[in-house]
């Protein structure tokens, strides 16, 4: 099941680097898209693969289950973080170890885009403190 609002990863407000708030990044997601708990890590996923990724993930999927454990392991961990600064510092970590040395994942840029989770992250916590 799909969330249904769709977002705009343009123009995204301001959220204060090191505010904390009462919910996980998992809650804000999935109270501002409508999105069913069980579905977060998949339409997170689904949000910040970059396109050639997108049209090439149900065939890596298939072939490779295992090709984007990384990007699930960082969808994972910042599900239940609450301040941005630690999602920052865990999507800056997954971008300087899986990303620059790896050519698949950073030539190729078959991987999520650190700029769009961190877009949506402020986006979806941002309507909180609103």
């Amino acid at each position: 099941m799909a969330c249904t609002i769709e977002m705009s990863l343009t123009e995204t407000p301001p959220l204060e680097s090191g505010s904390s708030h009462n919910g996980s990044f998992r809650d804000h997601f999935c109270r501002e898209l409508s999105c069913p708990p069980e579905a977060f890590e998949r339409e997170v996923m689904r949000r910040c693969l970059f396109r050639r990724a997108r049209l090439l993930y149900p065939w890596i999927e298939l072939f490779n289950g295992d090709f984007f454990f990384h990007e699930r392991k960082l969808i994972e961990r910042i599900a239940n973080e609450r301040n941005l600064n630690d999602i920052r510092h865990d999507i800056d970590f997954y971008q300087h170890k899986f990303v620059s040395m790896s050519a698949r994942r950073g030539a190729f840029r078959i991987r999520i885009s650190g700029q769009r989770l961190i877009r949506i992250v402020r986006r979806v916590m941002q309507a909180d403190v609103e």
